[in-house]
């Protein structure tokens, strides 16, 4: 069991630079003492990994969005950045896939952050 609030202010405090550098805001809506099932290491890395995104492919001065959803027990990390194109979101979670060529050669990274949050979902569910 795992307290979503205190998880999300953890990553929170570990991406605080970069979200300062960038003037990126956080609004969370999680009430406090949500619990979830699961282990705090890995979804300490799935958050870690969401957080991650929303801060490289958010937009400057722009806010991150952390919300729980009671009633279907969904968590969600969203940005105000330029998003996906629909035709992309089949690939997002497939290994080493990026975006368009552009967005990608600006943006560092492998391409596999999501590949992990979608692999410990599958095997721990």
């Amino acid at each position: 069991m795992v307290y979503l609030d205190k998880l999300i202010l953890e990553t929170a405090i570990k991406w605080e630079k970069q979200m300062a550098e960038k003037g990126i805001q956080l609004k969370i809506t999680v009430p406090a003492n949500t619990i979830v099932s699961g282990d705090h290491f890995f979804l300490a890395i799935i958050t870690d990994n969401l957080f991650n995104n929303a801060i490289k492919y958010g937009t400057e001065n722009g806010t991150i969005y952390c919300s729980w959803n009671n009633h279907t027990k969904i968590f969600s990390i969203a940005n105000d950045g330029q998003g996906i194109a629909q035709e992309q979101l089949p690939f997002l979670f497939n290994r080493f896939y990026r975006t368009d060529n552009s967005r990608s050669s600006e943006i560092p990274g492998s391409g596999l952050g999501l590949a992990i949050v979608k692999n410990w979902l599958i095997y721990n569910t």
